[in-house]
Order: C-alpha cells, then sequence, then structure tokens
C-alpha cells in the first residue's frame, strides 16, 4: 500500500491520478485500486479539514487584532452586510467549490443539481438560477476547455461563433437588382429588387457523445473528475461540430431557398491545374477569405498533377487547407459527391445557446455488470450556413 502519512499533497494527488490512469488495464486489480484511492481521499479529508481548522483559528486571531487595533481596545461584533458579501456569478462558477458540488451533482446522475443550486442561492448576485432556473451554469474551467477546441482547431476557429440563448433567426438577400447611376436631371430610376430568405438557427438536436468509464472513476473528486471526463470527451466534441461544419455545407441545396442559403457546385471529372481558381471564380461575396477542406487522399491528387506539371504552378496557393475523412477522396468518391469545400468558412455560424457547456448524464445501470459506468455528454447548438456568395463545392461528376 501506498505510504500517506508521509507524502505530500501533491504528492498524493499525482498518486491518485496514476491509479485512475490504471483502471481500464486487463490485469488491474481493481480492487486494490479502489481500496487505496479511498484512503487517498480520507487523507486529503483529514488535512482539508486539520487546514481549514487551523486557517479559520489564524484568520479569527488576526480579526481580532485588527478590531481592538480599531476600536481603541474595545471589540465590536460586524452586521450581516460587513460579514457577508455577495459573490457574482462568475466568481463563484470558478470557485473550487463550485466545482466539487457540481461534479458530485453530475456523479448523482438525478438532475437535480443539489449541491450546486444551494452554493447559487447563498448569492444574491447571483441571480435567480440557483432557485427556479433550470439550466445551471457549469464550473469555468469546463467552459475553458469547449472554448479551446474553437480555437485550438483551424476550421472551427475560422467559422462564425454566437452564443444567443433564444432560437435565433438571420436574414438574408436571396436576390437584388444591381445598383444604378443616376445622373442629376434624370427621371430616377425604377425602385430596387430585393428579395429576403431567412435561416433560423433552432435547437434540433444535441451534440451527443457518451463513454464508458470503470466505476472506479467515480471515487475521483470534484475538478479531478471533470477533469478525466473532459480528456475522454474532448476528441469527440471537436470531431462532432467539424463534421457539423462539413454537413451544412455538403447538404445546403446549389440554389437559396426561402429558408437555406445555397451553395454553388463546380463538377470535375478529373482533377486539373485550374480547378481550385475556377471554382473560387464562383464565389460572388468579395469579403470572403477563401480557404479549402478536403480529404488528404484528394490533397495528393492535386499534388500528383501539380508534379506531373513539372511544378508550373502551386494549385494551392495562398489557401489554407483543413484535412477531414468526413468528405471522400476522389479515387473512392461516388458521383456527386463533395469533394472539397473552397470559399470562407466564416458563412457557416454555430450558435450555443448554453453558452460553451456541456450536459453530463451519468448512467450507472447499463453497463453495472461491467463494472463500468457511462457517460452521456451533451453540447447544444445549432449550425448552419447563414452568409451568402462565400461558399462553393467542388464535386465529382461523371467520367468522361
Amino acid at each position: 500500500m501506498f505510504e500517506l502519512k508521509n507524502k505530500t499533497y501533491e504528492e498524493l494527488i499525482e498518486r491518485r491520478g496514476a491509479l485512475a490512469a490504471q483502471v481500464d488495464d486487463q490485469d488491474a486489480d481493481l480492487g486494490e485500486i479502489e481500496r487505496e484511492i479511498r484512503a487517498i481521499n480520507e487523507e486529503l479529508e483529514r488535512r482539508k479539514a486539520e487546514k481549514a481548522d487551523s486557517d479559520a483559528q489564524a484568520a479569527k486571531r488576526a480579526e481580532l487584532r485588527k478590531l481592538v487595533a480599531g476600536g481603541a481596545g474595545e471589540t465590536r461584533r460586524q452586521t450581516g452586510a460587513e460579514e457577508r458579501k455577495p459573490k457574482e456569478l462568475k466568481e463563484i462558477r470558478s470557485s473550487a467549490a463550485y466545482a466539487e458540488a457540481w461534479a458530485n451533482d453530475v456523479k448523482r446522475g438525478d438532475g437535480r443539481y443539489t449541491e450546486t443550486r444551494a452554493i447559487l442561492s447563498e448569492n444574491a448576485d447571483a441571480g435567480n438560477i440557483g432557485s427556479g432556473d433550470s439550466t445551471v451554469p457549469v464550473p469555468t474551467y469546463i467552459e475553458e476547455r469547449i472554448e479551446a477546441i474553437f480555437e485550438n482547431n483551424k476550421l472551427l476557429n475560422r467559422i462564425h461563433k454566437t452564443f444567443v440563448k433564444a432560437n435565433l433567426k438571420v436574414p438574408f438577400v436571396r436576390s437584388a437588382d444591381p445598383a444604378q447611376t443616376h445622373a442629376e436631371g434624370d427621371d430616377m430610376p425604377a425602385e430596387e429588387k430585393i428579395t429576403f430568405g431567412e435561416v433560423s438557427l433552432i435547437l434540433e438536436s444535441f451534440l451527443k457523445k457518451w463513454i464508458d468509464i470503470s466505476d472506479t472513476v467515480l471515487l475521483l473528486r470534484g475538478e479531478e473528475f471533470m477533469r478525466f471526463i473532459m480528456d475522454e470527451f474532448e476528441n469527440k466534441i471537436e470531431a462532432g461540430l467539424v463534421a457539423d461544419v462539413i454537413e451544412a455545407v455538403v447538404d445546403a441545396p446549389e440554389t437559396s431557398t426561402a429558408t437555406a442559403i445555397g451553395v454553388p457546385v463546380y463538377p470535375i471529372s478529373a482533377i486539373t491545374l485550374d480547378t481550385i481558381v475556377n471554382a473560387l471564380a464562383l464565389i460572388t461575396d468579395d469579403e470572403a477569405k477563401p480557404s479549402l477542406v478536403m480529404n488528404r487522399g484528394t490533397y495528393a491528387a492535386f499534388k500528383a498533377v501539380q508534379y506531373n506539371a513539372g511544378y508550373a504552378v502551386d494549385v494551392f496557393e495562398g489557401l489554407e487547407i483543413d484535412f477531414s475523412a468526413k468528405l471522400p477522396s476522389i479515387a473512392d468518391a461516388d458521383e456527386d459527391d463533395v469533394l472539397v469545400i473552397a470559399g470562407d468558412v466564416y458563412a457557416v455560424q454555430a450558435n450555443l445557446p448554453d453558452g460553451a457547456g456541456v450536459k453530463f448524464i451519468v448512467d450507472p445501470y447499463t453497463l453495472a455488470t461491467e463494472n463500468k459506468v457511462r457517460v452521456t455528454g451533451k453540447l447544444p447548438r445549432s449550425v448552419k450556413i447563414t452568409k451568402p456568395g462565400r461558399l462553393v463545392k467542388i464535386t465529382k461528376a461523371e467520367a468522361e
């Protein structure tokens, strides 16, 4: 057994993390791991209690000295307002106590968030979230992890992100007469005709992913438990969001309708040196900042054409390229499959009505016979194209 009393707090935390990493090993002694984690948790709680008592005594002594010094030798009792200043919601969500309570509520799995709501209810500046609101905000470190996904993934970093609570409706111009020159003294030109459409970013589904973990992981506490879960979820969430962006473009109609923005199609039967530039010529928005999304196999086919032409031209000159297996390679694609998304992906908008937060559900029953727990994470989002004239799809045409 790992010696506890002579270890530092940091060494205990490190040991507990190492044990958690062992639980999925086939040869792991789960009983021994569980006993050791429980022992470490008890030792940590004992030390926390001792420290809290020591800190409280020290604070009391300091307060008494301050009262005596400021009151000419007379102690005085603080009023309720002086004793307790309500915290703002951001401060609460950043606290270790909130992270611990939120993790305990997630593990409990009943969806009531009793401990978390109790902390929120104690602080007037947190609003009425603790007492009535059905949405309990996640700790700030969870939100920061989701925001980091958008920042670190090149494709997701370039799309348009919003955090509007209600269903979001974005108008767009379907068609409009061109501007006309009006010379002084001439008759006024006919009134311009503009036809509008409207894209609705309505929450129709959740980005839903799950992982199966050893039930021993539930022994981890607070932020440490949730960081373990987020380590497992991050790649799944990132892949799901990238798929959302690609599907929004692939599924877009070729011409705009009253409720959807169209994306023109540039079909090819074979790759040529001018495929990309000809496709980008279909973009009509001068503000567009083009990039490319394609399968690595398609990229290799483009480079082969470039090589066979003696590198006469760089077919990707000045363009960022994102790779995705969600798009087929040209060798494996069927007729009309989208090979390349070209243009400015800022045309795609992702609205996250609950902010960069994930809802977690812990299910200890489905896999109980395997000593595992299923954790499901749900990210509310809606992803659609909201800016016309910025994208084009290069598709596979029938072979000549």
